[in-house]
């Protein structure tokens, strides 16, 4: 939509010449030399509003980053694809088609001018009016980072305690596929034990090697069969496996994140953290939109510790590296070398028969070789206590962690669930030394929101030395700038009607509309300021611009919809927020500025003859 937008007005320009006396060269040439300059400053200021995404950092903008790459190359060959090509095949297709062609649509245009040189406090008081209705509308507007993947795969993780045997993990595994297997929406089940699953999916995050950790992939029928399949796995299967703790999740787009609501918590005491992590699993779980609440603060687990006798090991020639090496190769065994028998070496390690089933009565009888070639019995240097202690502790920013994680019920999103816990959880009373800070989507939205809100003077300031270079006026600069706001004018209405929430993609969409907007805005101007300058009163000079802008601006605001409403229909989760932004925001803006521009123009440019009051007639 956007390509097409400077080689139809200039397409039209061309018409518009033919069908009042110009020669085909004189037509093409003359709307070359007008254009050229306006059709630079408006694909300019829309690669401007680009500029802020284009060098913003972190997971989103690395997400995002060939849109606004993409989108600015477009622009730059479509200004010179107008300005090269276009001409030339107009010269070539484009016959006269009468001054009376669509003069119903100038005349209109005409009179949308007169009425706001007119009663241009009318006109902005009503915009003004429009803009207050919709900031109280946004507030109905859900917000949601990025939406959930259209794919007919499910992702279900399986934890058991830390420190389960792996063999547990695989009963418990192998008891979840029978179950998901019996299930006619499913076709396909994969289980990787002991890591994530590999690579299949842009965006999931990857656990390292847990022996008490399993992921599954289930293949549904279609995207409508994972919803039912989530709640079969949450109220049927889950209670079958008390000893397991089963997370089900659809995929999701954008940057990876552990899951959409996560609250972290920092002390240095483990028992405080405890004492933290249990309170606020309690509150989120009892706060509406949550599911599948859990932290990773597991309950530990027994360990033997060996407490070395140094002075008796030292007698003995043996040291701390020999007592550990002795006790793992027996358990868990030696590498001694590498067997090719096929396409990949199969490692040979040497361990005793029982290997991990080896009684701990059997352990203090481990013989430790000693540097002489002796063998030491290990209960000679050293003696075994049983110790229960955490199994792995997190940590973050070198500080101990705990997350309290949780997934969505259909139908919320992490805003609507962070602003019921946050004042239950400023009435929490946690341990002293404990901190509180939010990850997840919250984590990622705020960061990606800051750096686009950290970029955005950049970005302005290219707006407006480009639009200065064009208009050199403050005042007519403003006038384009007022444009900008009336876009959100149709933004949340769209949004609503078609239930979308604003996200990331919706802020894109935003911010290509922005730039469609000032071109608009830009090329209405530069036309009223053609004529002014040629002698034409400002009231004449209003009416000119509105019935000669009014095609190409309604013809790139239909191409852009025309283009979008795929994007909008379709059953894609990623685009219909973008689609339905933009195509809202551009009814609605384009219609404004027809009237606002002019109404603007005419308060800012000269003093008023007309009574801010006056009457329809």
């Amino acid at each position: 939509g956007m390509l097409v937008d400077n080689a139809i007005v200039v397409a039209e320009n061309v018409q518009w010449r033919l069908d009042r006396g110009e020669t085909s060269r004189q037509a093409a040439l003359g709307a070359v030399g007008e254009l050229r300059t306006p059709l630079l400053a408006a694909t300019m200021t829309t690669v401007a509003a680009f500029v802020p995404m284009l060098i913003s950092s972190g997971p989103t903008a690395a997400f995002t980053r060939s849109i606004p790459v993409i989108i600015m190359l477009t622009l730059v060959i479509s200004y010179f694809y107008a300005l090269l090509v276009t001409p030339m095949l107009a010269q070539m297709a484009l016959r006269p088609s009468g001054v009376q062609n669509l003069r119903w649509l100038e005349r209109g245009g005409a009179a949308v001018a007169r009425y706001a040189g007119r009663y241009p406090f009318k006109i902005l008081a009503a915009a003004a009016l429009l803009l207050v209705v919709t900031l109280v509308l946004s507030r109905n507007v859900q917000q949601q980072f990025f939406p959930s993947a259209d794919r007919n795969q499910v992702l279900v993780d399986v934890k058991l305690a830390e420190g389960a045997h792996l063999d547990a993990t695989d009963d418990a595994v192998r008891a979840v596929e029978k179950a998901l297997l019996q299930r006619p929406e499913v076709t396909k089940v994969a289980s990787f034990m002991g890591r994530s699953a590999p690579a299949f999916y842009y965006n999931v995050p990857r656990e390292p090697f847990s022996p008490h950790f399993a992921q599954l992939i289930v293949e549904t029928r279609s995207p409508a069969a994972n919803t039912p399949l989530i709640d079969f796995i949450r109220e049927t299967v889950q209670p079958t496996l008390p000893q397991a703790e089963l997370v089900t999740r659809r995929l999701e787009q954008g940057p990876p994140v552990q899951a959409p609501v996560e609250v972290r918590l920092n002390a240095a005491s483990l028992e405080d953290l405890d004492q933290a992590a249990m309170a606020l699993t309690d509150t989120l779980k009892s706060t509406a939109g949550t599911l599948d609440v859990r932290h990773n603060l597991g309950p530990g687990a027994p360990t033997l510790r060996f407490r070395v006798d140094d002075a008796a090991a030292a007698r003995y020639g043996v040291s701390r590296v020999d007592i550990a090496a002795a006790v793992y190769g027996r358990i868990r065994g030696q590498s001694v070398g590498e067997l090719y028998t096929g396409e990949d070496p199969i490692p040979v390690v040497v361990r005793s028969e029982a290997g991990e089933h080896m009684p701990v009565s059997d352990l203090e009888s481990v013989d430790v070789p000693a540097g002489d070639g002796r063998l030491v019995p290990l209960g000679q240097v050293a003696h075994m206590e049983p110790v229960w202690q955490p199994a792995a502790i997190h940590h973050r920013n070198g500080q101990r962690l705990v997350t309290v994680s949780a997934q969505l019920q259909d139908g919320f999103t992490f805003t609507q669930v962070l602003a019921a816990l946050q004042p239950r959880l400023a009435a929490l009373k946690l341990p002293p030394g404990v901190t509180l800070s939010f990850g997840g989507d919250a984590e990622g939205s705020g960061e990606a929101n800051s750096e686009m809100m950290r970029n955005l003077p950049i970005g302005l300031l290219l707006l407006l030395g480009i639009l200065l270079a064009e208009f050199n006026s403050f005042r007519r600069v403003a006038i384009i700038l007022v444009t900008v706001p009336l876009a959100a004018a149709g933004v949340v209405p769209g949004l609503l009607l078609g239930g979308q929430p604003f996200g990331f993609m919706s802020l894109l969409g935003v911010i290509a509309l922005v730039g469609i907007v000032v071109n608009n805005a830009i090329v209405l101007l530069e036309v009223v300021e053609n004529q002014h300058q040629a002698g034409v009163e400002i009231e004449k000079a209003l009416e000119i611009a509105v019935s000669r802008r009014i095609r190409p601006i309604l013809l790139t605001t239909a191409t852009t919809v025309a283009g979008l409403l795929p994007l909008a229909l379709s059953s894609s989760t990623l685009w219909p927020p973008l689609a339905s932004a933009m195509i809202s925001g551009l009814l609605s803006s384009t219609l404004l500025t027809l009237a606002v521009v002019p109404a603007l123009y005419r308060v800012l440019m000269r003093p008023l003859s007309v009574s801010p009051l006056a009457r329809d007639p």
